[in-house]
């Protein structure tokens, strides 16, 4: 289990009660076995696109990688 997994829904929760319009998106790696990609560059390629949707995407990206982020798509020399 994922940090988001444990702790979305309590925030959502919290941001209900205090009646909050906004809603909350993950942001983040796709699950997986592993913690890690196993190869640095996969890592800050994926970390690079973690980030620029965290800060300059629109919401509609946001919502296409709710289940996170994956590199597959990103045809990396490595694949």
């Amino acid at each position: 289990m994922g940090a988001w997994e444990f702790i979305g829904k309590r925030l959502k929760s919290v941001l209900h009660l205090v009646g909050a319009k906004n809603e909350l998106h993950f942001i983040g790696r796709r699950a997986a076995a592993s913690p890690a990609t196993g190869v640095f560059d996969r890592h800050l390629s994926n970390q690079k696109n973690i980030i620029r949707l965290a800060t300059e995407a629109k919401i509609d990206e946001i919502e296409n990688e709710k289940s996170g982020v994956s590199l597959v798509k990103y045809k990396l020399p490595i694949e």
